[in-house]
């Protein structure tokens, strides 16, 4: 029976390899706007500020700067605490949070070093304008700053002060100043980015995982033959009576297929290893080794469960593309529909390729592996043993 099932893997095998090259191509098109899609979703646009110092001074200097018109053109700013913002960051609802360490405003103006933090989500830091807007607080904050030396200058003038000595603590505060607000963004803020919409992947990685998985699925379209011949009524009694049985009748037909798309992952990860970092380790192997399986026992109950497997198998790979974030953008899917494509036999194959590309690997994936590696193979042998019987499903 393996023979059989050799033959007829190979004389599929080449328009499997071409139609999944132009599957492929056309994936990565598709990507590509996908996840430029995902740059541009920024509703609502808002940036929290968490001010540890908490002075008359700081609070000023933040609703002054907030209210700024190269600010609120872009970001709504909100004050609130570490835990709220870092929620409202994970959630979507900021993309960026400003952390101000306790005397931030008073050793800024003394030039002494107390940097603080600025954390953006992955789909504002791939937006120009976003980060030249949150990087510029910090720059603002060091001019709204220089009120305090045009009031000093006027305690300064009620005293009496000589004026040479007024002129020149002004000239110097002033330069100071000027220098200090040139180099904020750098000198005084930590930059720091966030993974993808809780991916634990950068944006171009969640697109590139989430397609490569649906390339994998779409492949098994071309090996109909193998799944579907040999499944008359008399050709299974006959291969029952010779001692074949239908667990041996399915080797090929999950073995071949895996072996296929095993090698077309490793093929295209080393294409995107041109453009993004690939992991190489152990852990990352095993957990893509089990990826291709699931793709493998999926593709062959959807086209083996059903005498429509092919629309099934399509429409579950959109299905699940669409679940997990590949169509559109994560942030604008709630939790619960996140949570129903990581448990989509895509969804699965997705959260086991992530660790190759540096990603963490989803718990709800994790679970759901032995459930699909299981149930898909009983679908396999349910179909095998109705058509043995002469039955429909």
């Amino acid at each position: 029976m393996i023979r059989r099932d050799i033959r007829l893997f190979f004389r599929c095998l080449l328009a499997a390899s071409v139609l999944t090259a132009v599957f492929a191509a056309v994936s990565f098109g598709a990507a590509l706007a996908g996840m430029r899609g995902a740059e541009k979703v920024y509703t609502p646009v808002k940036a929290a500020v968490v001010d540890a110092e908490d002075s008359v001074l700081s609070r000023m200097l933040i609703r002054a700067v907030a209210g700024t018109e190269q600010i609120s053109a872009l970001l709504e700013i909100e004050s609130c605490d570490a835990d709220e913002a870092y929620s409202g960051l994970a959630d979507g609802e900021f993309v960026a949070v400003i952390e101000l360490p306790e005397h931030f405003i008073d050793d800024i103006l003394v030039g002494a070093e107390n940097r603080g933090r600025i954390t953006l989500s992955a789909a504002a830091a791939a937006h120009g304008e976003i980060v030249e807007s949150v990087a510029s607080f910090g720059e603002l904050l060091l001019a709204a700053g220089q009120y305090a030396v045009f009031s000093s200058e006027h305690v300064m003038s009620r005293y009496d002060t000589d004026a040479a000595f007024r002129e020149a603590f002004l000239n110097e505060v002033n330069a100071h100043l000027l220098t200090e607000a040139m180099s904020a963004d750098s000198r005084y803020f930590v930059l720091e980015m966030t993974d993808y919409a809780d991916t634990g992947l950068s944006l171009p990685a969640h697109y590139a995982v989430s397609w490569l998985a649906a390339v994998l699925m779409l492949g098994a379209v071309m090996f109909e033959k193998l799944y579907t011949a040999d499944r008359s009524r008399a050709m299974l009694l006959r291969l029952r009576s010779i001692g074949v049985s239908d667990a041996a009748f399915l080797v090929g037909k999950l073995v071949l297929p895996f072996i296929f798309f095993l090698a077309v992952l490793l093929s295209v990860l080393l294409i995107l290893g041109q453009w993004l970092e690939v992991v190489w380790n152990l852990r990352s192997i095993l957990c893509a080794v089990l990826g291709v399986a699931v793709v493998s026992v999926s593709a062959a109950a959807a086209m083996m469960g059903s005498r429509r497997g092919t629309p099934i198998l399509l429409f579950g790979t959109l299905l699940g593309l669409f679940l997990c974030g590949g169509l559109v953008p994560r942030q604008m899917l709630g939790r619960w529909i996140l949570l129903a494509g990581d448990l989509t036999p895509l969804g699965v194959a997705r959260g086991l390729l992530a660790p190759m590309l540096g990603g963490e690997l989803p718990p709800a994936a994790l679970i759901a592996v032995p459930v699909w590696l299981t149930v898909c193979p009983v679908i396999a042998l349910l179909r095998l043993r109705a058509e043995r019987g002469g039955r429909e499903l």
